[in-house]
């Protein structure tokens, strides 16, 4: 099932805590309602918006929704361009392919769906996973795409990562995860790495080029749902039911920053790094958005996000809008410069 349908009972799991090196208390921005960061909500469907992601020009937004459908956006406007219908349960991850030609979706139905953004067609389908799956990701190079699935109603069976050619469809090799699934997965900048968070608390790096663990990081003492990788390629971000957000180095797996969540409920729900990899951005189910500085853990910017179904966020290519999905089946954009003018 979707994550949403069962995280508010799954959250007394969490498990014991963790060390913990920078307090990061919520703090409000010049106007505790946001009206000085919020540019533009969008209704792209009928219900619940699940995960965004821009396109590389920044010029349309596509979204993913409980309605079982995607759908493409002109992100000046907010006026929807394409409506994508074809899966039979809720979309929970899309995927613009790098040269921004091709959409990814991932959904509940068990399948990835391959779309053409030019003109809103499906191109495949790609079956093969026996769970949820929870998130998709195109490589740096746009021949390869990533998906990962998890379903913690059935804890029993164990995650899995596909590599997917972009072009065929051709399932090119499965990564073995964890039992309980597989809830984020992400490329290295260089496409030579792969990473996937856990609900056994891991977050394990696997290489593309026959499918060798590199590195399994145990920084964290509960379920992961969310991993980032920085887009200098130097460290990752990741976080779920732990009372932390960890930032480490992508090599070693040390830690470099930890970021304490002080808030009733610290599951963080999504993740995702600027572009410029100064920043990351932290969604709570205790509806924080947070902006941390990626350096010190310091708090840049907090806004009250009155949604719980946050799974993927995106910041612009440019960094200076975030896109989040919301709960009534909108997308709201946020200025990211407001705090400094």
């Amino acid at each position: 099932m979707p994550r949403f349908g069962w995280l508010m009972a799954a959250a007394v799991l969490v498990f014991g805590g963790v060390e913990r090196t920078r307090a990061a208390d919520p703090v409000k921005g010049p106007d505790p309602d946001n009206k000085d960061q919020q540019l533009l909500v969008i209704k792209p469907h009928q219900s619940m918006t699940y995960c965004v992601a821009y396109s590389p020009d920044g010029k349309q937004i596509a979204s993913g929704s409980q309605d079982d459908t995607a759908a493409i956006t002109d992100a000046e406007t907010g006026k929807v361009i394409y409506t994508l219908k074809g899966h039979k349960q809720g979309v929970n991850s899309v995927a613009f392919s790098p040269d921004g030609k091709k959409l990814a979706t991932a959904a509940g139905d068990k399948t990835v769906k391959i779309w053409d953004v030019s003109n809103g067609k499906e191109l495949l389908t790609l079956k093969g996973h026996k769970l949820v799956v929870q998130d998709v990701a195109f490589s740096p190079d746009g021949k390869t795409v990533a998906s990962c699935a998890g379903d913690v109603g059935k804890a029993t069976m164990p995650g899995e990562i596909k590599l997917w050619d972009a072009e065929s469809g051709k399932d090119m090799r499965t990564l073995a995860g964890p039992k309980g699934g597989i809830y984020n997965v992400c490329y290295s900048p260089d496409g030579k790495r792969v990473a996937g968070c856990a609900w056994d608390n891991t977050v394990t790096i696997w290489e593309t080029d026959g499918g060798k663990v590199a590195l399994t990081y145990k920084g964290q003492k509960a379920p992961l749902w969310c991993v980032a990788w920085s887009p200098d390629g130097k460290r990752l971000a990741s976080s779920g039911y732990d009372e932390s957000i960890k930032i480490w180095e992508a090599e070693t797996g040390k830690d470099v920053v930890s970021i304490k969540k002080t808030w009733k409920n610290p599951t963080t729900n999504a993740l995702t790094w600027s572009p410029d990899s100064k920043r990351v951005a932290s969604f709570s189910w205790q509806e924080k958005l947070m902006i941390y500085d990626a350096e010190k853990g310091d708090v840049v910017l907090a806004l009250n996000a009155k949604t719980n179904t946050m799974h993927k966020m995106s910041f612009s290519p440019d960094g200076k809008h975030l896109a989040c999905p919301w709960g009534d089946g909108s997308v709201h954009i946020w200025d990211m410069m407001a705090q400094e003018k």
